[in-house]
């Protein structure tokens, strides 16, 4: 299965989010080190969205597990500070 075919059924299959219209799944952009995706539903009701949202987060990445699918850790960057770029260090006058 893909990403949003996971996404999709696992939002379906949330009792709280309306069958009609039926969740969207979009592949909103290419960000630097992974695919964005956004989801879109209609839930039963507004004051439960919050852990609605977090049921199925939770839902989804739990099917990622069972398919394989694996979300990478935020990438790290070294900083790497040359000398001959630094100004010369105030002089102590004694």
């Amino acid at each position: 299965q893909t990403v949003a075919q996971i996404d999709g059924t696992t939002i379906a299959d949330h009792p709280q989010v309306l069958k009609v219209p039926p969740p969207v799944v979009l592949l909103a952009a290419f960000g630097d080190n992974a695919l964005q995706f956004e989801v879109y539903c209609i839930v039963a009701d507004l004051a439960s969205r919050g852990s609605i949202k977090s049921d199925i987060q939770f839902a989804i990445l739990k099917r990622f597990r069972v398919a394989g699918i694996v979300i990478p850790p935020t990438p790290q960057y070294d900083v790497r500070i040359r000398q001959d770029d630094m100004p010369d260090p105030p002089l102590k006058l004694a």
